[in-house]
């Protein structure tokens, strides 16, 4: 949760003494955290040790609160995987350099607060000196497993880890945040399965420690990375934000500037969207639906298929109404990392042979990305090629088609489509390459799809809204996203009942007034936390001054995000909602809200 605490009274002295980044990445590398368990927290495979930790330890939190104008602080995990936006120029060229993005970090003030910095780091010297000797470095292995028993990191003695302090916003929010440099240093397009289960597992490793997490990048494999973690992290509830830069960060005209200090602020800031985004060139956009399009300009990445959820212009602003939501009841976070890797792409284009098709097909291989012509044709004439598609299907092969086309997907319309649905190609409406790749991936992978109809039954859906499902799967994927037109209908709605309930006295003779209020006020206010529609909340609340509703904000601020995706799809079901409020109200309020 949020470290937000009330401020005491006493102020902090501030040390003067300057330590060297280096001396403090010696010791960070090496930290290891003690054996506690938290009992508010519940942990999906348990408790376990945590090698070359970086945490952020409370105490430095209480430290930042007692600061003047800090009134909150959460703390985020930066995984600096490699790529152009920590590079160096080096004889006219840029390359990764070990060790060269953290210190240099020291020296931007947008970035690392000079200030604080100075506590960091002599809090650092004097803490965490008592932590080296139980320490215990393992190499640095190769992550191919899928379960983990404990919740081990795949950090090194290798690995360079450094804590650092965003100055104060406008707000009184600061972040603090610690980088990981992986060792070594990859560029993108050396990245393999491998280091997509690196980066799942570090941060199912430290996910109860951090608020947030975001994963710096090379640009020519993110779209892979992004969609393949938003099917590898399960039940996620914690924001994760990756980003990189055409340019490196510490160059004058970088564009890393921005998105490193935007990915920090939507991952360390209270906006609750709780996926894998990618942050680039003032937009978030959701990881499974974004593609390259430019190998030099500033805005190299977009989402052709749905809308931007945020937007970092002078202010923040975020598209609630696009964030993806999991229906049904809040299960523990896990992560799934034991991907299929017998996937691949097969593109058609004119001259394309059918031992062309059937090589790509051929064992090893269990699924495969089928890229067409347009609304997802292939030429209908070539009996051929469609015969070797039948063949690979009826050996249990899954194939989904795809468009070759930037923005559109695949439909029906046409002869030359509707044949691949009759020769078991599954079609794959407006999913981006790299989303239909990795999902293929993940599908084949899971055990609990033992058979074929199954694993093509689950490609239809929409797991973590990478795909607008199309004909009668349409209403199953559609629960999950709203229409901003619809949203403000309904929002009018609920505030048209809320003032209607203002003017209904609540101690008739009869009661009716009261009982409707208690009966429809909580639903209501459900229907509008669902959405995440704060404001409509706030409205309500000022316009009936209801307890019940007040509660649901206080609750909607900490993060219960449960509570509304349960009522969202269940809320009309509901006959007890208001009693179920009621046992809320023991749920301590932070009265600070207004």
């Amino acid at each position: 949760m949020w470290a937000s605490f009330t401020k005491k009274a006493t102020d902090c002295k501030i040390t003067q003494d300057e330590i060297s980044s280096k001396k403090i990445c010696s010791y960070l590398q090496n930290i290891k955290k003690p054996a506690t368990i938290n009992k508010t927290e519940e942990w999906s495979d348990g408790v376990a040790s945590f090698v070359g930790s970086p945490m952020i330890d409370q105490s430095l939190v209480d430290l930042a609160l007692k600061i003047p104008k800090c009134l909150s602080v959460s703390r985020v995990l930066v995984l600096y995987t490699g790529g152009t936006i920590g590079m160096k120029c080096v004889n006219g060229s840029y390359c990764s350099v070990e060790n060269f993005f953290l210190p240099t970090l020291n020296k931007m003030p947008t970035f690392c607060d000079s200030e604080f910095q100075v506590h960091i780091n002599q809090f650092n010297i004097e803490h965490l000196h008592h932590r080296l000797s139980k320490t215990k470095l393992k190499p640095n292995t190769q992550y191919s497993h899928s379960k983990f028993s404990k919740r081990e990191s795949s950090l090194t003695e290798s690995d360079h880890i450094q804590t650092y302090a965003l100055p104060i916003d406008k707000t009184g929010h600061r972040i603090l945040y610690t980088v990981v440099e992986y060792w070594p240093l990859l560029d993108s397009s050396d990245l393999s399965m491998n280091e997509w289960k690196r980066i799942a597992q570090d941060i199912y490793a430290f996910y109860n420690e951090f608020d947030g997490f975001v994963v710096l990048h090379g640009t020519d494999t993110l779209a892979y990375t992004a969609s393949a973690l938003s099917f590898m992290l399960e039940n996620l509830g914690r924001p994760v934000v990756l980003t990189g830069a055409q340019l490196p960060v510490f160059e004058f005209r970088s564009d890393g500037w921005n998105n490193f200090l935007g990915a920090l602020m939507i991952a360390g800031g209270k906006y609750a969207i709780c996926e894998v985004t990618v942050l680039f060139h003032a937009k978030l956009f959701r990881g499974s639906r974004v593609v390259k399009c430019s190998s030099n300009n500033f805005d190299a990445f977009e989402s052709p298929n749905y809308p931007a959820i945020a937007e970092l212009g002078t202010e923040i602003t975020i598209n609630y109404d696009l964030i993806f939501r999991t229906p049904g009841l809040p299960k523990p976070f896990c992560i799934h990392t034991n991907l299929c890797q017998d996937v691949a792409i097969l593109n058609i284009f004119p001259l394309i042979s059918k031992e062309h098709i059937i090589s790509m097909l051929a064992p090893p291989i269990k699924g495969v990305v089928l890229r067409t012509y347009g609304a997802g044709n292939i030429p209908s004439s070539r009996q051929d090629l469609l015969d070797a598609l039948k063949e690979a299907s009826d050996r249990g092969i899954l194939m989904v088609n795809v468009t070759q086309c930037w923005r559109g997907g695949v439909k029906a319309v046409y002869s030359t489509g509707m044949v691949l649905n009759e020769y078991g190609v599954t079609p794959g409406y407006d999913m981006t390459t790299e989303a239909a790749l990795t999902k293929l991936a993940y599908i084949l992978s899971k055990t609990e799809n033992k058979d074929y109809s199954s694993k093509r039954a689950m490609l239809l859906k929409s797991l973590r809204g990478e795909v607008t499902v199309e004909g009668e799967d349409s209403r199953a994927a559609n629960l999950s996203l709203y229409n901003t037109n619809c949203l403000n209908q309904d929002r009018n709605l609920m505030i048209y009942f809320a003032k209607l309930f203002s003017t209904t006295s609540l101690d008739d003779s009869e009661g009716i007034g009261s009982m409707w209020v208690q009966r429809i006020i909580p639903t209501l206010a459900c229907c509008a936390a669902a959405s995440n529609n704060l404001s409509c909340l706030k409205e309500m609340y000022h316009i009936i001054g209801h307890l019940q509703v007040y509660l649901i904000i206080q609750l909607f601020k900490t993060e219960k995000k449960y509570y509304w995706d349960y009522f969202h799809f269940n809320y009309s079901l509901k006959q007890n909602t208001y009693i179920f409020l009621e046992k809320l109200a023991k749920v301590q309020l932070d009265t600070s809200f207004y």
